[in-house]
């Protein structure tokens, strides 16, 4: 913006270049400018193409005509700069005379404005108002104050903003002039663009940029060029003032114009529209396809008959929105379009169908049947025409009926009359069938009748269900052994205890069977677990579990003593459990004897290695060991009688002194330790398995506790013998005790005393005496200190005369069998020294037990999954009689009491949609056990009525339309669909997004899972109501066929009028370019002349004659190229002046 400073030396300048004289007053000033002004204007002669400049009307008086006092030094200032702001409104128009802000203004030649606003300045930011004077058709020139004025917009899908394109263009300019304008701002071809003419209530809201789907919403549109003709007609003869214009263009020469797809008609849907895979959603994708080709039910959804019916106040339903998802989907995919769609992105009804059920809300993969039967309970529910459900008591037989024919029918009559009393719906005019069950009491033989509605026909296959698991076998004697079992899927654990009791021929009572993982015990089977009663064989033990039946007998008020086996590191601070831990069985009086608990202990480690060494110690030594075996002790006790105590004896089988044995230490090989209950781990889930809650009653002969190697500072069951019997276990230190009480005074004798009995407890291995080093070929040497060490006081209970009666073991503990490296070693590793026996474990690979009829029944299964199965194999099985399980008893009224009643099922009336299940898997919830047989049904002409139980079923024949296919099994595999379309009635293959052509037997796999039939009829199914609907739905589709051929008319006649358009254009656009060709040339020749002229005046000293005959040839010459060039050039600076008027204008 200029300052009043620089308006003062601007006039200041003015008036110097005016006058030569002395500094004028700011009076004088004004009076030399409108002098000048004034002449300017007398002197002015308008002509066309002339510019000319607004000015407000109030500042031109304040310059021109306004009485200023000659000694006001603030003229300048009260004139003040021009400011054009105030004449336009805010679209950047110069106001009309009819509006309320209207501002009257003066139109000024651009000579005299510039003159102005080199005195008074213009306001920044501002630009001239120009107009141009025009010439019209009749030869007058007028000055166009309000030209027409346009607002751009660009019709793309990809562009997001625009600068604003807005501009005026004078009434008498072409359509073609507008049309190059507006294809000019957006850089477009301009034979590749048109223009529309759009209005709209909203217009003045209309974004720069639109997308093809919001110009189809705009009321009001027309193309601006309809006819060849009127590219030549003006603005005003076509009507045109200020108007929004869309520029439409297309990329390519031959592609269709983008909106096209407003002219074109919407054509109804082919019926091949794929859906995407949101994320392991093929389930639902396929069970939706293969409802979307039943005419009745798509139909009842696209021509919104399902708006009348919905039932928002169901409190089963889901107010109605399930229903409109589902119906909003419909038409997404099965809709008219006027655009080829060939998928559709469900992502909406996905969402819609996890808010009512959080099963489908996540994107795991899930089962497309349980997918299925929600969606049509979920419709039925919203689509229910009872508003309000009656209470109505379901109708029993009397017993003396249920032989009478006509009394069944009439209740399956009243049963199917009660449901539609309570349940109405295009669901159940569709999908509903009825059963008829029979159940037999075994006791009283008592008959009870119903009838139940059912949506599916869920059919098992006739293939053997076997569940197959290899056990381990632990003896009372012998080697571990392995057993190959078979069993129904159905079996319970108490079938499989049955099983191995039989095959081994060891009495069920003696068997005891366990889960053992990482060596130790991860399931017990014993337990009192309700699971363990009912739940499968397959559900409760994995293919990869180590299961271990222990054959343990054991009379009653013995303890079943769990063992575990464990290898210490070198510092004795850590055990890790190792092999098979096992159970042995302790009387009462055994409880007591540390001898027999180490005889039974070493009984098992010959079964658990090969080397046999405790089998052939026993052997060798005596049966019964007396006092005078270990003399040291005798000669020490004879004054001091060892069976003092009253627990030793010399003939007592429960003494000590008979299972000690001189030869072999109490230690020797591994250390016995105590596990009792307070060590065990107790998480609520351990591992998968379920914690199981110990009840003070259970019987603790079963208990296994949960160590979760917690085997770390447990007390040695040794250190709980009183002094005098712990000698007879560890005579060999003892025997070193007393030869060095020999050697040493008494108290020296006592210390070392201590010291060896404090060191004897540390070890982790005991020699064998020097007669087993004869026969082991020394395998096991002296310990070089070998005085026993007292473990930790904090672990070893104090041997007192209070305790010397207590048990050493008792209920709720275990025994833990600690081995030392080197024992470990060569029990089970093998590895002993040259000299040395060794051996190896037993339990990694043990011998198999045969079993011919389990390899028998494999053959013949084998055998029946290389056929085929038929269908009619299917439904013969589905109606056979079965009994009920032991877990699903049936209560008979007139025994009271639940009885494993004989139950059979058969169909009574059928859907006009037939919907079979084939039972590929045993259980719904997992897709680990599923049968891939191949079931061989019937693509046309299936027969029902075989199956169907009433006598007056009507027409049974059903056809196949759709299969609904699962590939696959363990963690969820993959659906897919073969459907036959209802429109076009060929079949085709639906992989979620991908629709290809098929042949309806590529569908007879074993990946075949569900089977959608229907009735064959000649007129629609579902009933009156559902044929009345379908005779409208024709109808409209009859209407709407014709209103699409009048559309496509219409269409074709357009597009042939703008290809001529276009045609047109092209034909104009390559004059101009020839044109243009032409006038280069033509100032490249001038050029040529002009060079020739230059050099023929330098040869001024050349002949005279010669140079006159020369410069005669060249003028005549040059004179027509002269004129031709000088045309040719006022046609050229025409033309830029035209184009700078034009740029200015704009």
């Amino acid at each position: 913006m200029s300052t009043g400073v620089s308006q003062e030396r601007n006039i200041d300048e003015t008036d110097s270049d005016l006058n030569s004289g002395a500094q004028k007053s700011q009076y004088e000033s004004i009076i030399l400018q409108r002098q000048v002004v004034q002449k300017m204007l007398d002197t002015y002669t308008m002509k066309e193409g002339d510019v000319f400049c607004l000015v407000p009307k109030d500042w031109y008086q304040r310059f021109f005509t306004f009485t200023y006092d000659p000694t006001d030094n603030e003229i300048f200032l009260k004139i003040g700069i021009i400011n054009i702001a105030e004449l336009l409104d805010a679209n950047g128009l110069v106001k009309k005379p009819d509006g309320e802000d209207f501002v009257e203004y003066e139109i000024l030649p651009y000579t005299v404005f510039q003159q102005l606003v080199s005195w008074y300045g213009l306001f920044s930011g501002l630009q001239p108002i120009q107009r141009i004077v025009i010439a019209r058709k009749d030869g007058e020139l007028e000055l166009e104050v309000y030209p027409c004025y346009f607002r751009l917009h660009l019709m793309d899908n990809e562009r997001n903003s625009l600068d604003i394109n807005n501009f005026i263009l004078s009434r008498y300019s072409t359509i073609r002039d507008l049309k190059y304008h507006a294809t000019e701002r957006f850089n477009t071809e301009f034979y590749h663009s048109r223009l529309w003419l759009v209005d709209d209530p909203n217009i003045s809201n209309l974004p720069l940029t639109i997308t093809v789907s919001s110009f189809e919403k705009i009321k009001f549109k027309k193309l601006l060029v309809e006819k060849i003709e009127d590219f030549d007609k003006t603005l005003e003869e076509a009507g045109l003032n200020s108007c929004h214009l869309v520029v439409e263009y297309k990329l390519k020469k031959d592609s269709e114009w983008p909106s096209d797809i407003t002219c074109k008609p919407a054509k109804l849907s082919t019926g091949l529209v794929g859906l995407t895979n949101l994320g392991n959603t093929c389930y639902m994708n396929s069970a939706l396809q293969c409802l979307m080709h039943i005419p009745e039910l798509s139909n009842y959804f696209l021509y919104d008959f399902y708006k009348e019916e919905i039932n928002v106040d169901n409190p089963l339903g889901n107010g109605g929105r399930l229903a409109i998802a589902f119906g909003s989907l419909i038409h997404t995919t099965l809709g008219p379009k006027k655009q080829i769609v060939t998928y559709a992105t469900p992502k909406d009804f996905k969402l819609t169908l996890g808010r009512f059920n959080s099963m489908f809300l996540g994107y795991h993969q899930q089962d497309s049947q349980e997918l299925l039967a929600f969606l049509l309970d979920g419709l039925h529910e919203d689509l229910n025409r009872i508003l309000k459900k009656p209470y109505l008591d379901k109708p029993e037989l009397k017993d003396h009926l249920v032989q009478d024919k006509e009394a069944v029918r009439q209740l399956a009559e009243d049963c199917w009359s009660q449901h539609k009393m309570r349940n109405d719906s295009i669901i159940t005019d569709l999908f509903v069938g009825l059963y008829k069950s029979t159940l037999v009491c075994p006791v009283c033989q008592k008959i009870s009748i119903t009838f139940d509605p059912f949506n599916d026909l869920t059919l098992p296959l006739p293939v053997d269900k076997k569940w197959y698991h290899q056990i381990i076998f632990f003896p009372e004697t012998g080697y571990p052994k392995a057993l190959d079992v078979e069993l129904d899927k159905s079996s319970t654990f108490d079938h499989l205890k049955n099983y191995v009791s039989s095959k081994l021929q060891v009495p069920i009572n003696d068997l005891i069977g366990a889960d053992i993982f990482n060596s130790q015990f991860y399931k017990n089977f014993e337990a009192n677990d309700p699971d363990l009663n009912y739940l499968p064989i397959s559900d409760l033990i994995s293919s990869g579990d180590k299961t271990v039946f222990y054959q343990v007998k054991h009379k009653p008020g013995d303890l079943v003593v769990p063992v575990f086996n464990t290898l210490s590191d070198d510092g004795g601070r850590y055990a890790k459990p190792f092999g098979l831990p096992f159970l042995i069985t302790i009387s009462e009086d055994e409880s007591f004897s540390f001898g027999s608990i180490r005889d039974k202990l070493e009984r098992k480690y010959d079964q658990l290695s090969t080397l046999n060494y405790f089998d052939q110690i026993k052997q060798e030594s005596k049966e019964i060991h007396k006092l005078a075996d270990f003399p040291t002790l005798n000669k020490k006790y004879q004054n001091d009688s060892p069976n003092e105590d009253n627990s030793l004896s010399d003939v007592d089988c429960t003494s000590d002194i008979s299972f000690a044995n001189p030869k072999i230490s109490g230690d020797f090989a591994f250390n016995i330790k105590l596990f009792d209950s307070s060590r065990e781990f107790k998480p609520r889930y351990n591992l998968g398995a379920r914690h199981i809650d110990i009840d003070e009653n259970e019987d603790d002969s079963l208990w296994l506790p949960q160590t979760n190697n917690s085997f770390g500072n447990l007390p040695i069951l040794l250190d709980k013998l009183c002094e005098k019997k712990r000698a007879f276990y560890t005579y060999k230190k003892f025997e070193a005790e007393e030869e060095l009480a020999d050697e040493d005074d008494s108290e020296s004798v006592n210390v070392n005393v201590e010291e060896v009995d404090e060191n004897d407890n540390n070890l982790d291995t005991q020699q064998d005496e020097s007669n087993d080093e004869s026969m082991m070929g020394g395998m096991f040497e002296e310990s070089k200190n070998s005085a026993p060490v007292s473990p930790p006081c904090s672990e070893v209970a104090t041997n007192t005369e209070s305790n010397a009666f207590e048990p050493l073991i008792k209920t709720r503990q275990a025994l833990v069998c600690e081995w030392e490296q080197d024992s470990f070693g060569k029990f089970f590793v093998g590895l002993g020294d040259d000299d040395d026996k060794s051996g190896t474990q037993t339990w990694e690979t043990p011998e198999v037990i045969p079993n011919e009829e389990l390899i028998q029944n494999k053959k013949l299964i084998e055998e029946k999954l290389n056929k085929n199965i038929a269908l009619q194999e299917c439904l013969d099985i589905f109606s056979k009689p079965e009994l009920l399980g032991e877990n699903d008893l049936w209560y008979c009224p007139n025994c009271k009491d639940h009885r494993q009643a004989t139950k059979t099922i058969e169909i009574w009336k059928t859907p006009d949609i037939l919907t079979i299940h084939l039972k590929r898997f045993e259980n719904q919830r997992s897709f680990s056990d599923k049968i891939d047989a191949v079931v061989d049904f019937p693509i046309e002409a299936l027969d029902m009525s075989e199956y169907v139980v009433n006598p007056e079923t009507g027409d049974e024949i059903y056809d196949l339309f759709a299969v609904d296919n699962h590939f696959g099994g363990l963690g969820g595999g993959h659906y897919t669909s073969y459907v036959k379309n209802h429109i076009d009635h060929k079949w085709y293959y639906f992989d979620d997004a991908r629709v290809s052509a098929a042949e309806p037997e590529q569908a007879i796999k074993g990946s075949a899972y569900l089977l959608f039939y229907r009735r064959r009829s000649s007129t629609p199914l579902g009933g009156e109501y559902l044929r009345q609907m379908m005779t409208q739905v024709r109808e409209q589709e009859e209407v709407h066929r014709e209103m699409e051929n009048e559309i496509l008319r219409d269409y074709v006649k357009l597009k042939e009028m703008q290809d001529a358009i276009t045609a047109y254009e092209e034909k104009c656009q390559q004059v101009q370019v020839s044109e243009a060709v032409e006038s280069t040339l033509d100032e490249q020749q001038l050029e040529c002349d002009s060079d020739r002229e230059l050099e023929n005046a330098g040869n001024v000293e050349a002949d005279a004659e010669s140079s006159q005959s020369i410069n005669q040839v060249e003028k005549d010459q040059n004179e027509p190229s002269s004129m031709v060039s000088s045309a040719n050039g006022a046609k050229r600076r025409k033309k830029q002046q035209n184009n700078l008027l034009m740029s200015r204008l704009c």
